[in-house]
């Protein structure tokens, strides 16, 4: 029977050693913004206008 208690837990899924190859894939392609119009598309009003 499975229950809550037998789920992996995050930092026991964390530790597996596929998942941090993923999260150093994704790491490795991460860009800082740097440009102020995706600035502001992301997060800001433009994000919420009807088109």
């Amino acid at each position: 029977m499975l229950t809550v208690y037998s789920w992996p837990t995050p930092n026991g899924i964390a530790a597996r050693p596929a998942v941090q190859r993923g999260v150093q894939v994704l790491a490795d392609l991460r860009r800082p913004i740097t440009d102020d119009k995706a600035r502001e598309v992301l997060f800001g009003k433009t994000q919420y206008e009807k088109h």
